[in-house]
């Protein structure tokens, strides 16, 4: 309809206007910014058998045309999608391209790198004698979390022992468990109930955020929603979705659907981080390490490439020099 409406609305125009052909022809290149469309027209004007002088005519006026009309295809098209366009949809653009930026996850991104506040978070809670999870293993006590809440138990302190907690550990009265999870789960769930302890050793473990080029198969097509009740999943967040050569941000929504070349965010211990790229793709950490190993190989073959490159430039040169006469 698009196409139609662009062809249609230059020609109405021209037959109004009583334009020939080279004139109506330039009409349609510059409303329309279509400069491509004057050589094809210049063409097809030289084969229609017209004599010389009045073939010239026609191709004098084209550009007449195109000039004048150029200017309202640039700036006329800007005016018509950001003034009379919202005023014809009955929409506020302003408010409208707000409310696109929040639903593509354009703001700003909060609990990121050199900042104080952090997203997601390991916290300490001591166990009491009533405590609802008391008797329950550390997977049936993560189910209990309400429906869209990711928290896991990550460690468990026993008097003196601590060990990382494994699913069919038993909580006890008196642990304190490091629950990781979103600060505000935590802080709404957990915090008016549970009694949160000061705990160096328990909650000093190494954690991370690091990307994830995404290149599994098995991962292509699922939504987040699919994919958070995979075991790899376990103590594992997703901060951040990249996509694309310009790194567009994708929402991050229990609806969104991962695909092979996305770049993930992924935060959690290093060892939930690690076991689940394994299963999602590329691991991409960064290291001030060097690889002297792939370095000495591109140093070796630029030195047998270059002397190689010469010669063949040097044997097409006699070539070039006969094509030339």
């Amino acid at each position: 309809m698009q196409c139609v409406l662009c062809l249609a609305g230059p020609l109405a125009a021209a037959k109004i206007a009583g334009y020939d052909v080279g004139s109506t022809t330039g009409l349609f290149a510059g409303s329309q910014t279509i400069s491509a469309s004057m050589g094809l027209a210049t063409d097809a004007m030289n084969r229609l058998g017209l004599p010389a002088s009045e073939t010239k005519a026609l191709l004098d006026a084209m550009p007449t045309a195109y000039a004048v009309t150029y200017i309202f295809g640039t700036i006329g098209s800007a005016i018509i999608l950001a003034m009379i366009g919202p005023k014809l949809l009955g929409i506020d653009l302003v408010a409208a391209c707000k409310e696109y930026e929040a639903t593509l996850g354009g703001s700003t991104d909060l609990g990121g790198a050199g900042q104080a506040w952090h997203r997601y978070e390991l916290r300490a809670y001591r166990i009491p004698e009533d405590g609802p999870i008391v008797g329950r293993t550390v997977g049936q006590a993560e189910t209990m979390a309400p429906s869209g809440t990711r928290l896991f138990v990550e460690r468990i302190r026993r008097g003196s022992t601590v060990q990382d907690a494994k699913l069919e550990d038993v909580i006890q009265a008196g642990d304190v468990v490091a629950v990781a999870g979103r600060r505000e789960h935590l802080v709404e769930l957990l915090g008016p109930k549970g009694l949160e302890a000061e705990d160096p050793e328990l909650l000093a473990v190494p954690a991370e955020g690091v990307d994830v080029f995404v290149t599994s198969k098995e991962v292509d097509g699922k939504t987040l929603q699919e994919l958070a009740g995979l075991p790899a999943a376990r103590g594992v967040f997703l901060r951040r979705i990249k996509r694309g050569a310009t790194e567009t941000q994708i929402p991050v929504l229990p609806s969104t659907k991962l695909h092979r070349g996305d770049t993930l965010t992924l935060v959690g211990r290093t060892q939930d981080t690690t076991a689940a790229a394994k299963s999602i793709g590329v691991l991409d950490r960064p290291s001030n390490a060097a690889d002297i190993a792939f370095a000495s190989l591109a140093i070796t073959s630029a030195r047998w490439w270059a002397p190689w490159s010469s010669r063949w430039r040097a044997s097409r040169l006699p070539c070039r020099r006969l094509a030339a006469r």
